[in-house]
């Protein structure tokens, strides 16, 4: 018989990407409100900025200059991000978060899975 010594979960850290990930990944900060410009065109740091990617075939990305549509290596779009007041919770890792704390005993910190699911 084979006697495994309980582990103990020291800590746990929730969390896919940090802030300073997330700036340094993103092309535009989003910080207006407006949608389009005097000319028709995405209002340069809103939500349709040309930055994000191209909106049709007629226009270019303003990061990689690729139409959306260009011979199998259009522009897929790029990543922008939002600057909240705090930090919030992603509603569709909840669940998974749940989980996580429930396989945990809050008493004592070991694993309530069974052996063959740990």
């Amino acid at each position: 018989m084979r006697f495994e010594v309980p582990k103990k979960i020291s800590s746990i850290d929730f969390g896919i990407l940090s802030p300073e990930e997330i700036r340094a990944m993103g092309v535009v900060r989003i910080d207006k409100a407006d949608l389009y410009d005097a000319e028709g065109k995405g209002f340069p740091g809103g939500p349709l900025d040309i930055r994000l990617g191209a909106p049709n075939n007629r226009d270019r990305c303003g990061t990689c200059n690729l139409k959306k549509y260009e011979e199998g290596t259009g522009c897929m779009g790029h990543f922008g991000y939002i600057e909240l007041a705090s930090p919030v919770y992603h509603p569709g890792f909840v669940k998974h978060v749940e989980k996580v704390l429930n396989a945990v005993c809050e008493n004592c910190g070991r694993l309530t899975l069974p052996p063959e699911e740990r």
